[in-house]
């Protein structure tokens, strides 16, 4: 959470198991986090945990740490969790842990295999609409975006510009603010502003390059990601990771055109207002 250009803040828990009930003093420790395959040993992160009791069964671990960042290495990690289905991560600690008098120094280092987001495969695009006449920002296309993210963690990305292409040529931008990515399917609003010019004029090298996809009443667009910010700053270790990933979805025409025509309706006084969830386009 709160990207930042050289910290994040993390949250980790982990649950401890030990196989007695009688408390165990542990010290203060510092878990050194990193990417298995990274291009070096050192660490994208280390967390601080506070020194604890425990007896039989203990969660440890850290809320919203605020944490500096190897950007190197924590760029590596990022990118393998964007782009693979399985990201390796080292957990590496030295802990002291006491029992009563008796001092014990244990040294934890564990593999663990989470999986990644998978080039966000299942992006989808839904509730398309053409804005007409655009918003006073230059909004003119409308959309709900879904991220599918089947690993377990949540990451604050912050605002994404994409380059929306159509068979290769570049037909307009878009944005998704605020992005949050949960675990499960995250649902985003998209403001776009396409050049429906230059679409009208490669309407023919469309048809002919999208021939198959418009017989079964889609178009395939692709959305790929250009820049990266949070409040107003690049985050350039996530936009280096992410830039150029293209996630490629199918554009229901018929569902484009109805809901275009809605909003000019509604626009006008005419009909119901299914549209107005998005329609001030106030991205």
């Amino acid at each position: 959470m709160n990207p930042r250009s050289h910290s994040v803040d993390l949250t980790i828990n982990s649950t401890l198991h030990l196989p007695v009930d009688i408390p165990v003093r542990i010290d203060p420790l510092t878990l050194n986090l990193a990417s298995v395959h990274g291009s070096s040993n050192s660490p994208f992160a280390q967390v601080y945990i506070p020194g604890i009791t425990v007896g039989g069964t203990a969660v440890l671990g850290v809320q919203n740490q605020t944490t500096q960042l190897n950007n190197q290495q924590w760029l590596e990690y990022v990118r393998s969790m964007i782009f693979e289905e399985t990201v390796a991560m080292s957990v590496a600690a030295r802990v002291n842990a006491y029992l009563g008098k008796l001092k014990s120094s244990v040294v934890f280092n564990k593999e663990i295999i989470q999986k990644g987001l998978n080039s966000f495969s299942g992006f989808s695009i839904r509730d398309p609409q053409l804005l007409l006449p655009a918003a006073d920002n230059g909004t003119n296309f409308i959309a709900t975006v879904s991220l599918p993210n089947p690993s377990v963690m949540t990451l604050e990305i912050g605002t994404v510009v994409l380059d929306l292409k159509i068979s290769e040529d570049i037909i307009g931008n878009a944005t998704l603010k605020d992005l949050i990515i949960k675990p499960g399917n995250q649902s985003s609003p998209l403001y776009g502003i396409l050049n429906l010019e230059r679409i009208k004029s490669n309407a023919g090298t469309i048809i002919k390059a999208q021939s198959d996809a418009l017989e079964n009443g889609y178009l395939l667009i692709d959305s790929v990601v250009k820049l990266v910010t949070y409040d107003g700053v690049e985050v350039p270790y996530y936009t280096e990771a992410m830039n150029n990933l293209t996630m490629t979805a199918e554009l229901p025409l018929v569902e484009l055109g109805l809901n275009t025509l809605g909003g000019m309706l509604e626009d006008n006084g005419i009909g119901s207002p299914f549209s107005s969830r998005l329609r001030r386009a106030d991205g």
